[in-house]
Protein backbone atom coordinates (compact mmCIF):
# COMPACT_ATOMS: atom_id res chain seq x y z
CA UNK A 1 0.00 0.00 0.00
CA UNK A 2 1.48 3.43 -0.64
CA UNK A 3 1.12 6.36 1.62
CA UNK A 4 1.50 9.66 0.46
CA UNK A 5 2.70 12.09 3.19
CA UNK A 6 1.81 15.08 2.34
CA UNK A 7 0.54 17.15 -1.11
CA UNK A 8 4.22 17.52 -2.85
CA UNK A 9 4.35 14.44 -2.22
CA UNK A 10 1.20 13.52 -4.38
CA UNK A 11 2.39 16.28 -6.70
CA UNK A 12 5.69 14.71 -7.42
CA UNK A 13 4.02 10.82 -8.21
CA UNK A 14 1.62 12.65 -10.19
CA UNK A 15 3.99 14.07 -12.07
CA UNK A 16 6.13 10.86 -12.45
CA UNK A 17 3.94 9.16 -13.84
CA UNK A 18 3.64 11.42 -17.02
CA UNK A 19 6.15 9.10 -18.92
CA UNK A 20 8.02 12.00 -20.67
CA UNK A 21 11.63 13.38 -20.59
CA UNK A 22 9.93 16.71 -18.72
CA UNK A 23 8.33 14.49 -15.89
CA UNK A 24 11.66 13.54 -14.31
CA UNK A 25 12.82 17.22 -14.39
CA UNK A 26 9.71 18.71 -13.20
CA UNK A 27 10.13 15.60 -10.32
CA UNK A 28 13.52 16.81 -9.51
CA UNK A 29 12.84 20.29 -9.31
CA UNK A 30 9.58 19.22 -6.53
CA UNK A 31 11.65 17.41 -4.88
CA UNK A 32 14.47 19.76 -4.71
CA UNK A 33 11.79 22.45 -3.50
CA UNK A 34 11.35 20.19 -0.71
CA UNK A 35 14.68 19.03 0.46
CA UNK A 36 15.73 23.14 0.36
CA UNK A 37 12.48 23.74 2.40
CA UNK A 38 13.40 20.67 4.98
CA UNK A 39 16.47 22.32 5.41
CA UNK A 40 15.64 25.37 6.13
CA UNK A 41 13.42 24.61 8.73
CA UNK A 42 15.92 22.20 10.29
CA UNK A 43 17.98 24.94 10.08
CA UNK A 44 15.63 27.34 12.21
CA UNK A 45 16.60 24.92 15.15
CA UNK A 46 13.06 23.62 15.06
CA UNK A 47 13.37 20.20 16.03
CA UNK A 48 11.78 19.08 18.62
CA UNK A 49 14.96 16.64 19.92
CA UNK A 50 17.43 14.45 18.96
CA UNK A 51 15.06 11.53 17.51
CA UNK A 52 12.91 14.68 15.89
CA UNK A 53 16.34 15.90 14.04
CA UNK A 54 17.40 12.25 12.95
CA UNK A 55 14.34 11.75 11.77
CA UNK A 56 14.38 14.79 9.88
CA UNK A 57 17.93 14.27 8.64
CA UNK A 58 16.36 11.02 7.34
CA UNK A 59 13.72 12.74 5.42
CA UNK A 60 16.32 15.50 3.82
CA UNK A 61 18.89 12.16 2.95
CA UNK A 62 15.54 10.77 1.52
CA UNK A 63 15.06 12.94 -0.70
CA UNK A 64 18.72 13.51 -2.38
CA UNK A 65 18.40 10.03 -3.21
CA UNK A 66 15.41 10.58 -4.76
CA UNK A 67 17.41 13.48 -6.37
CA UNK A 68 19.89 11.03 -7.82
CA UNK A 69 18.24 8.52 -8.92
CA UNK A 70 16.47 11.09 -11.14
CA UNK A 71 19.44 12.42 -12.26
CA UNK A 72 20.81 9.19 -13.39
CA UNK A 73 17.33 7.87 -14.98
CA UNK A 74 17.76 11.52 -17.00
CA UNK A 75 21.34 10.72 -17.94
CA UNK A 76 20.01 6.64 -19.37
CA UNK A 77 17.72 8.91 -21.36
CA UNK A 78 20.74 11.02 -23.17
CA UNK A 79 22.35 7.42 -24.11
Amino acid sequence: EMVIASKSDAVGFQTFAMESPHAIRTLRSQLMKEKVDKVAALADNNARDFADYKYRIGQINGLQMAIEIGEAMQEQERK
